[in-house]
């Protein structure tokens, strides 16, 4: 295993729980979904309040008189009430697709994790499997080399090596691609 680059223990072992708990923590969308959460509960309290008073102040020249006034929209028939639930439907919605968002993160982090560990195990599979079809190569080498054996051994004995370790390197390269999928969430391999 150690010469096709296997490594036979990951560099971070991480369990499911751990990948999908660092995966919440660092997801982008989430610290995103959080912020809007945030703004729409502003909204909700900037919709119950009222519009401020407007001061004026006018002058006439001919008259010589100062006037000066003060109004205050005030919402009637129910305007603020549905301004506030209009903000509260929207903070609801905003918080409902946090939710999915969460669900979403754990989902794609669990899937991630579950390609990783899968071709974690392949890859160590099929490096065995190429260390034993080395042996199997040297043996049908032997056999042939004392007389006890036909060519034909040693040439599909060797054709098996050439596959199986070519195997072994692909699941290695795939191993680094199921590394990459978790390092979106910056949590690393996530291996059993």
């Amino acid at each position: 295993a150690a010469s096709l680059g296997v490594a036979a223990a990951p560099a971070r072992a991480m369990t499911w729980a751990e990948a999908r708990a660092a995966a919440q923590q660092r997801a982008p969308e989430l610290a995103v979904a959080v912020r809007r959460g945030a703004g729409a509960g502003a909204d909700v309290e900037v919709a119950g309040a009222l519009a401020n008073p407007t001061f004026t102040v006018t002058t006439a020249k001919e008259t010589a008189k100062l006037a000066t006034g003060v109004s205050l929209p005030l919402p009637l028939f129910g305007q603020r009430g549905a301004a506030v639930r209009a903000a509260s439907a929207d903070a609801d919605a905003v918080e409902r697709e946090h939710a999915v968002d969460v669900n979403d993160v754990r989902w794609n982090a669990t899937v991630a994790w579950i390609d990783a560990w899968e071709i974690t195990v392949r890859a160590r599979l099929l490096a065995d499997a190429a260390e034993d079809a080395r042996r199997l190569a040297a043996i049908a080498s032997e056999r042939f080399d004392a007389g006890s054996a036909p060519r034909l051994d040693v040439v599909r004995a060797t054709a098996d090596r050439v596959r199986t370790e070519s195997d072994a390197e692909s699941a290695h390269a795939l191993v680094a691609a199921a590394g990459a999928r978790l390092s979106v969430w910056e949590i690393g391999r996530a291996h059993v």
